[in-house]
């Protein structure tokens, strides 16, 4: 029986919190289903796909960059609205087709590489502007880049 570690998602709480439509909502964490603690494997897989949310939420920074800085371009809007999409969502769309590209790519390297890059980009304090850490006190909270709570 493999060793348990604590649920990335939940902090080990079991449930999560947060603000739905004016109202406090609290449900069981779907990562850990409840219990607090994932198995090991998960909880690396959970850690990658972290990385591969950053390395995608500053990749489509620079690209939102670029189109509004272009003279001849109609910037970041503009694509969005060709896509028939607000900013917001066009961002959020882009972002989740870059992180799972980066997600395949990121599977292909060895055990040592992906630790590797957790530490460098999840520990070492990279995070998104947007993101929300935990105080010094407490484990470290990864950026969650998706728009669902649960």
């Amino acid at each position: 029986m493999s060793e348990k570690v604590q649920c990335t998602r939940c902090q080990g709480q079991g449930s999560q919190v947060w603000d739905e439509d004016d109202r406090r909502v609290e449900d069981v964490c779907y990562l850990c289903g409840g219990a607090g603690e994932t198995d090991p494997e998960t909880a690396a897989v959970v850690l990658l796909q972290h990385c591969s949310e950053a390395m995608a939420h500053a990749a489509v920074a620079k690209l939102r960059d670029k189109a509004d800085n272009d003279p001849e371009g109609g910037g970041w809007a503009f694509r969005a609205a060709e896509n028939m999409m607000t900013e917001r969502d066009y961002t959020r769309v882009r972002e989740m087709e870059l992180a799972d590209r980066f997600m395949v790519e990121l599977g292909k390297l060895g055990m040592e590489a992906q630790d590797a890059l957790v530490e460098a980009l999840l520990r070492s304090g990279f995070a998104a502007p947007d993101s929300k850490t935990a105080p010094a006190d407490k484990a470290t909270v990864y950026p969650v880049y998706d728009d669902i709570p649960f």
